[in-house]
């Protein structure tokens, strides 16, 4: 079953260490979402607080860039990464 948190407080509800963990595995106790494929955010969120961004192909990394750039994201001051891998996407 699926929960919802709207306040910072519930992060804690987050299972950190599986979210850092390059692969994971559905257990007995947690056999259908062992882990959240997003963190939706409403409404608003600060671009600033974005560290990198990934894409699969130059092609769209190139359209993402034009998108990201005019909400204030790569302002040239060494915020706003970038990195293309497919590697993420397997």
């Amino acid at each position: 079953m699926t929960d919802f948190y709207d306040d910072l407080a519930d992060l804690t509800q987050v299972d950190w260490p599986l979210m850092n963990a390059r692969y994971w595995f559905d257990t007995v106790q947690d056999p259908d979402r062992r882990r959240q494929a997003a963190f939706l955010v409403h409404e608003r969120f600060p671009v600033k607080l974005i560290q990198l961004i990934g894409v699969m192909s130059p092609l769209l990394k190139q359209q993402v860039k034009k998108s990201a750039a005019r909400c204030g994201y790569g302002d040239g001051q060494g915020r706003g990464g970038w990195r293309q891998t497919r590697r993420w996407y397997r």
